[in-house]
């Protein structure tokens, strides 16, 4: 070797001696850091870590704040009089809305279980439903484990689901019953769609096991067969969701035997059937009241048609877009890209034919997105993304899971703004202290009252025990719902005579006139002066006591 070469090793030997970053106590810190994090943060770690926070923030919501019982215009209400009515007469409950002899289509295994516990709880009704909330809290939990374990089957599967379920949406979800993210939750797990929506990923998972032989056949198909019959009765709009996933599971699933599909096709078709048995009504005569048309029932409002409002509802969502070429060739998803085909199809004829449950598919679209974005997602992660997704950088990767990690911190913060400031972000009625204002206004009338209420006034009186006159939901289980229905609205409606109201209110036996003056246009506000003088308990009560026919010279 030459004095040259000598000298240029040397520099080289320098240089990299200069470059060589030797470990400090905090560099050294900071990695046993990450590599602690690293080998704890398994996927059952995640996912309960995930689980943790969402039942601790139900909790805090259904226990202490209780949201929905800040609002006037809330279907809690006729809920909590069902409760209350079950808590009363045991295995023979009255009519708790009309006072009629009929039964009522709330009188469901789930709402009896409730009206049992406050009974032999001693404990009030609102304690129970909070009880049956959180209930359904800790079922969607343990759906989207099991779903999540058995459909994908991937361990991260879990904590993936349930991190996209909540907060794979807009910036501002809409808090609706169907509408399934971590701030409309804490609201709508009080309700029965909301506990048959939980029951769906069980019953899938179910029916994926059977399909697939995995484990002991009878406990899958017992819980199928209760799970079904229990949901039907339940809520059947959501029911059929349930029952459309459980067999296009049945039949797209790949690789399965004839004789286990045609099994479990059996087991839910007997439960169906079985539902038939149910004392109180039959849940299958119901199917021509979901079909109804016109936006009165059932809620249908248009915004849930525009455009804009469904984007900025799907929000990142619209990710999983990119890998459809791909995930169309995955035979393990062919039931959720199927049925986002079908539903989508079934939302947008429905409404252009004006059926008043239409709007409800809408929530079961996003679903089926997000299935799919799981399942995008866990690809991504083994390193082999779907076809139209692999063209993305490792960067735009990079930023893809820091947004994923902001989304998710946001509808947590959107979620405890719901339990500190609630409904503060949405276009929702103004917050009330519903029970105590509605207590106080009860306290004004006899105990035989029965009001003719106009929306939240009819919504709130049968929970404390009052009869109404009509309430501003179907009732299709009453034979006189029809009637009541058409002359609620004739009677609030501007132009109306007093004669004409008079007789309205005559007929079905009304004591007093109830309404809150945010609700009431202002001109049928000055026609019931003609009534008589307007009382206001409590601000924004108004109540008139109705008169007799020789007082208004009808």
């Amino acid at each position: 070797m030459t004095d040259i070469d000598t000298h240029v090793t040397a520099l080289r030997c320098d240089s990299l001696l200069r470059d060589q970053s030797f470990p400090t106590p905090r560099r050294e810190g900071g990695v046993r850091l990450r590599q602690r994090i690293r080998r704890s943060a398994t996927p059952d770690v995640v996912f309960a870590l995930g689980a943790a926070v969402y039942l601790l923030l139900c909790a805090f919501a259904f226990f202490v704040v209780r949201p929905t019982t800040l609002l006037y215009f809330a279907d809690y209400w006729e809920h909590r009089a069902i409760v209350n009515e079950i808590a009363r007469h045991g295995l023979h409950p009255l009519d708790p809305i009309y006072g009629e002899q009929a039964s009522s289509r709330q009188y469901t295994p789930w709402s009896s279980a409730l009206g049992y516990i406050a009974q032999l709880g001693q404990i009030g009704s609102d304690t129970a439903l909070a009880l049956g909330a959180m209930a359904v809290s800790l079922v969607f939990i343990g759906g989207v484990h099991s779903f999540g374990r058995v459909f994908y089957r991937n361990p991260w599967a879990p904590a993936v689901l349930l991190a996209t379920l909540l907060c794979a949406w807009g910036p501002l979800p809409l808090i609706w019953t169907g509408f399934y993210a971590f701030r409309s939750q804490l609201h709508g797990n009080y309700y029965p769609a909301e506990l048959v929506f939980a029951l769906t990923f069980v019953a899938w998972a179910s029916v994926l096991r059977l399909l697939r032989g995995d484990g002991r056949a009878v406990p899958h198909l017992v819980s199928l067969f209760a799970i079904v019959a229990c949901s039907v009765i339940t809520h059947p709009l959501n029911a059929a969701f349930l029952v459309a996933g459980g067999l296009g599971f049945v039949v797209l699933e790949p690789g399965v035997a004839h004789s286990r599909r045609f099994g479990a096709a059996m087991v839910i078709v007997l439960a169906i059937a079985a539902t038939s048995f149910w004392p109180y009504f039959n849940p299958l005569s119901l199917a021509s009241a979901g079909l109804a048309r016109g936006q009165a029932t059932f809620n249908n409002f248009r915004f849930f048609y525009d455009p804009m409002f469904v984007i900025a509802m799907a929000g990142p969502t619209l990710f999983v877009l990119l890998g459809l070429p791909g995930l169309a060739r995955n035979r393990s998803v062919r039931m959720p890209l199927i049925a986002l085909a079908l539903t989508f199809a079934a939302y947008v004829i429905g409404g252009i034919a004006d059926i008043s449950v239409s709007h409800r598919l809408l929530a079961y679209v996003f679903l089926m997105l997000h299935l799919l974005l799981v399942k995008a997602v866990l690809e991504a992660i083994a390193g082999r993304p779907p076809r139209g997704m692999d063209l993305l950088t490792p960067r735009a990767w990079r930023g893809a899971a820091l947004g994923a990690a902001l989304m998710i911190l946001w509808q947590t913060a959107m979620a405890l703004q719901q339990l500190t400031n609630p409904w503060a972000s949405t276009d929702r009625y103004p917050v009330h202290q519903v029970e105590a204002d509605t207590s106080t206004v009860v306290a004004t009338l006899p105990p035989s009252a029965r009001i003719l209420g106009w929306e939240s006034a009819a919504l709130v009186m049968p929970s404390h025990g009052l009869y109404v006159v009509a309430l501003p939901r179907p009732m299709p289980l009453s034979p006189s719902d029809a009637a009541r229905q058409a002359d609620y609205r004739r009677f609030f409606a501007p132009g109306t005579s007093t004669c004409r109201r008079l007789t309205i209110a005559h007929r079905w036996g009304a004591t007093h006139v109830a309404y809150l003056t945010n609700e009431l246009n202002k001109r049928t506000q000055r026609e019931l002066v003609a009534f008589g003088r307007a009382t206001s308990p409590i601000a924004p009560w108004r109540v008139i006591r109705v008169p007799a026919p020789r007082a208004t010279g009808c």
